[in-house]
């Protein structure tokens, strides 16, 4: 079974429009995604060992919420970046990306 994806438009969506390579589908599309699901297993497996080693609930409460600050580290520095913190530069182009 043979599948086309021609009718997709990621190199527009990425502002690489006309650039349909395998080179940047690859470093575009597919490494990305692959480093988030690395990210959520990372994310799934601390928890798993946090929940096994904790002794109580307010050691679990406290363990996750430090879990739930470093999964969302992408989130916070993209919002910094947006609000100007971090550069002009870096500013727009969070921005942009909204």
């Amino acid at each position: 079974m043979s599948h086309n994806f021609d009718h997709v438009p990621w190199d527009s969506l990425i502002g690489e429009e006309g650039n349909r390579s395998l080179r940047q589908w690859t470093t575009r599309i597919m490494f990305s995604n692959v480093i988030k699901f690395i990210e959520g297993a990372t994310i799934i497996y601390a928890s798993f060992v946090v929940i096994i080693q904790s002794r109580d609930a307010i050691d679990l409460l406290k363990d996750f919420a430090a879990l739930l600050v470093i999964s969302q580290a992408d989130n916070i520095m993209f919002n910094v970046a947006s609000g100007g913190y971090l550069g002009e530069h870096l500013s727009t182009r969070a921005n942009g990306l909204r």
